[in-house]
């Protein structure tokens, strides 16, 4: 019994990421052994065993999800609002007195301008894909996508707006550090305690028997 629910509790951790329904699986297992003569000495090990998936420290997955959206919608309006300052310097080079004397520069600096605003626009656009792709991430507990489409999003950070996003810049950083998947512990290091106490167990009781006496004696 205490094999087979601990196997089930390691499943539920490694497989499913089911912390409480692991710890439901021991707490039977403690409450099957705890009055038995032969097993109560193991109850030790199985607390032991529910303190320390106690102690994994699991993500708050909705809070991450809305701290990204907040996140997106600001470096958005970030985006926007170079998008537009470039638009309100075209508009203001358009109506200089001297457009119609200097028409070639003015043909040249409106070519760059919205060049620049349209790779901008691309930014935003890229940068709204990553952000979709974090809350993805999110979902299916991926750690590899986590960081890279972090990595991603602050590399474009940096190349576009790195005086002004450098608050962001430090939330990104911040968000590395979360790890989706929580490490929780190896329950099969506890099956092999078990085995190892019963066996010893076992062989002390077989030593604390009285030896039968042969017929000769």
């Amino acid at each position: 019994y205490v094999e087979t629910m601990l196997d089930a509790a390691q499943m539920q951790l490694e497989i499913y990421q089911n912390p409480n329904k692991a710890k439901e699986f021991l707490q039977n297992i403690r409450k099957k052994i705890e009055n038995s003569a032969d097993f109560s000495g193991f109850t030790n090990e199985i607390d032991n065993a529910i303190n320390a998936i106690h102690q994994v420290e699991i993500p708050d997955y909705p809070r991450l999800k809305t701290q990204i959206y907040y996140l997106s919608q600001t470096v958005s309006q970030l985006a926007s609002t170079h998008v537009n300052s470039y638009q309100t310097t075209n508009s203001k080079e358009n109506s200089s007195w001297f457009d119609n004397l200097i028409v070639i520069r003015k043909i040249d600096n409106e070519s760059g301008q919205n060049s620049r605003k349209e790779e901008l626009a691309q930014t935003e656009d890229q940068l709204k894909y990553h952000f979709e792709a974090l809350k993805t991430a999110i979902s299916l507990r991926n750690q590899a996508d986590w960081l890279s489409n972090l990595s991603t999003v602050s590399s474009i950070i940096k190349q576009n707006f790195e005086t002004e996003g450098s608050d962001i810049l430090q939330q990104i950083e911040d968000l590395k550090a979360v790890n989706l998947i929580p490490q929780y512990t190896d329950l099969s290091e506890y099956l092999q305690k078990f085995r190892s106490f019963i066996s010893t167990n076992f062989i002390e009781d077989k030593n604390s028997q009285p030896q039968r006496e042969t017929a000769d004696s």
